[in-house]
């Protein structure tokens, strides 16, 4: 997979290590080349709807450790933008 920022192949593990969702590993990657993290396999739209769907937001907004809000809010609605299209 190229880096989805700058579309560079060039990348190595990350420090960032991995995540797991419903027994699927995800593994972070950093670009050589522009420095983004992301993961190489991606999960596919419905699996990343389900870990950052309307729940996700709701549960973010609902902790008070999260300090500001409204960048929350955007950058969900962002990423939630790229998934669709």
């Amino acid at each position: 997979m190229s880096c989805p920022l700058c579309a560079s192949t060039r990348k190595q593990t990350s420090w960032y290590g991995s995540t797991f969702y419903k027994g699927k590993e995800f593994i972070y990657v950093s670009c050589m080349d522009c420095g983004s993290l992301y993961c190489d396999k991606m999960p596919d739209n419905e699996t990343l709807l389900e870990m950052y769907g309307i729940g996700y937001t709701k549960d973010v907004l609902e902790d008070i450790s999260v300090k500001d809000k409204n960048s929350f809010l955007r950058i969900h609605i962002f990423h939630t933008f790229m998934m669709v299209n």
